[in-house]
């Protein structure tokens, strides 16, 4: 027979379910909202939540830690034949959410280009544009046609930066590095 301090556990246990169903979804929806709007949504905000990497690695964490708490709890608690035939054990029941733990930080490193992925994919784009300038028969041409290939792949390769491709493209002994570092000279003494 159930008392009360059972009840309130089954509430508990489907409070924290809900809430992380309920991040889950919002999380999902705006990452949605901000794929179809880009940097141009109208929401700074929103756009933040889905765009940083720490603030997006704490809340789908979060959802993990409600889910991997609330589902034992619930299960516990409410003693529905169904879940117990699934999950018979206690440990069976946290591996769903142990495991979304963990491969929440893999997913957040992958995406956000964590652990220097992001340098490497600047430095595959910088030999591409580097290989598309030295084609062209006037090296300042190219070079122009390089960097505006540069400006093309920063939304995608946030790495990629005109500065990066002229300071990789100024170690060259030749003409293309020249111009890379009267370039470069330039951008500096305009910043100064």
């Amino acid at each position: 027979m159930r008392d009360g301090r059972d009840d309130v556990m089954i509430m508990i246990g489907l409070s924290l379910l809900f809430g992380a169903l309920t991040l889950f979804i919002v999380l999902v929806f705006l990452e949605i909202y901000v794929g179809f709007h880009g940097e141009s949504s109208p929401h700074h905000r929103i756009t933040r939540i889905v765009t940083s990497p720490d603030i997006n690695l704490a809340l789908y964490e979060l959802v993990a830690f409600l889910f991997t708490i609330g589902l034992p709890l619930f299960i516990e608690e409410s003693q529905h034949p169904f879940l117990i035939e699934v999950w018979p054990t206690m440990i069976e029941r946290m591996v769903v959410g142990v495991i979304f733990m963990i491969s929440v930080p893999i997913i957040n490193v992958v995406r956000y280009q964590r652990l220097g992925l992001d340098v490497r994919h600047a430095k595959g784009i910088y030999d591409v544009a580097a290989s598309n300038a030295e084609c062209d028969e006037d090296p300042e041409r190219g070079l122009e046609v390089a960097i505006s290939f540069i400006n093309t792949k920063h939304s995608k390769f946030p790495g990629a930066t005109e500065r990066g491709f002229l300071e990789y493209l100024s170690s060259r002994d030749d003409q293309l590095g020249e111009i890379a570092r009267q370039k470069l000279s330039t951008i500096n003494s305009d910043s100064i």
